[in-house]
């Protein structure tokens, strides 16, 4: 089996470890499992178990597999590159516009949540509407000191 690392992923995999442990986890065979390990993670700086339900968080793009934890999973399109697959160009993603990069600064954004099912579920709940903001803010407001 061939295996093409999704660009930007050595840098996803360290800046989210700054933040929360990572674990790995796969369906596939023990083999298969241990060889990607080391394709992605050289250092051996990963580890094979669950932690806590609430610090994980699932990329995948089958969405079948995590049907008990849906409020972990971010279902993400699925890299494709070889000439085998029927979809791809072997055009690769943009490190700076691909998925994984949007999916850390969401992760950096809701970090104080501590929670990844909040991070996420929370992240769309206003999409479509507009907000407006009645109050006027005095000189040295701080949004950040503030819940809302």
């Amino acid at each position: 089996m061939m295996v093409k690392l999704r660009p930007f992923v050595h840098t996803f995999l360290k800046a989210a470890s700054t933040m929360f442990k990572i674990y790995m986890c796969t369906m596939c065979t023990r083999s298969y499992a241990l060889q990607v390990a080391k394709i992605l993670d050289p250092e051996n700086t990963l580890d094979l178990v669950l932690g806590e339900e609430r610090m994980v968080l699932i990329l995948d793009d089958t969405k079948s597999v995590w049907s008990k934890h849906p409020f972990n999973l971010i279902h993400i399109k699925r890299y494709r590159y070889f000439d085998s697959d029927p979809d791809s160009w072997n055009a690769d993603e943009v490190e700076s516009t691909g998925p994984l990069i949007a999916i850390l600064q969401r992760l950096n954004a809701g970090l104080q949540y501590r929670d990844v099912r909040y991070i996420f579920a929370r992240h769309d709940v206003l999409r479509g509407y507009t907000l407006f903001v009645k109050h006027i803010f005095i000189p040295d407001f701080r949004p950040e000191n503030l819940r809302l």
